[in-house]
């Protein structure tokens, strides 16, 4: 019984400096909330929603594989778990980010579509999916990505924005195609 209480309090502990360091990260306090985190980490090292902002943190300080090596953490301890099924989501979507950032199309599209299993009502999916398709070449299809993130979030500005860069390559295209008299 005092082992289950003791568990409990460290439960509860790693739990409040995650939430501190959340708190932390929304003023964009990324050095005090990273060192909250790591606490949270290091008194529980299952607790995924940890990893998942610890990688934020880590692209945030411009260190990428940091953060790559962080997400897939938090997938792997979320993916096989139904409670974290959305962190496993978040995870997927980070992951995703540092994917198309680098120019890792495919294997942004592979992480994104596993994203979409999981929790197909993610407006961030569908953003990411669309940029990873459009950067695949697919610009038809990255436009309807950004439509359904659209529709999922009207006012998304980042897949608004995205809609219309990817609508005028395609009028461009179009205008070049029949100056050239293709078919």
């Amino acid at each position: 019984k005092k082992l289950d209480s003791s568990i409990a309090v460290t439960h509860e502990f790693a739990a409040a400096c995650a939430h501190v360091g959340h708190s932390f990260m929304q003023k964009k306090d990324y050095a005090r909330a990273k060192r909250y985190f790591e606490e949270a980490v290091r008194i529980m090292p299952s607790l995924a929603t940890a990893y998942n902002n610890l990688g934020i943190i880590a692209v945030n300080e411009g260190d990428v594989d940091k953060a790559e090596e962080l997400f897939r953490k938090s997938i792997e301890l979320t993916e096989t778990n139904e409670k974290a099924q959305a962190e496993c989501a978040r995870a997927y979507v980070n992951l995703g980010f540092i994917y198309n950032n680098k120019g890792m199309f495919h294997h942004a599209l592979g992480i994104l579509e596993k994203a979409l299993e999981v929790d197909a009502s993610n407006p961030e999916i569908y953003n990411h999916l669309g940029i990873a398709k459009c950067g695949l070449g697919f610009l038809n299809d990255g436009l309807s990505f950004f439509k359904a993130t659209l529709e999922l979030q009207p006012e998304h500005g980042a897949a608004k924005t995205n809609l219309m860069r990817v609508k005028e390559v395609l009028v461009r295209n179009a205008n070049v195609s029949a100056r050239r008299g293709d078919k």
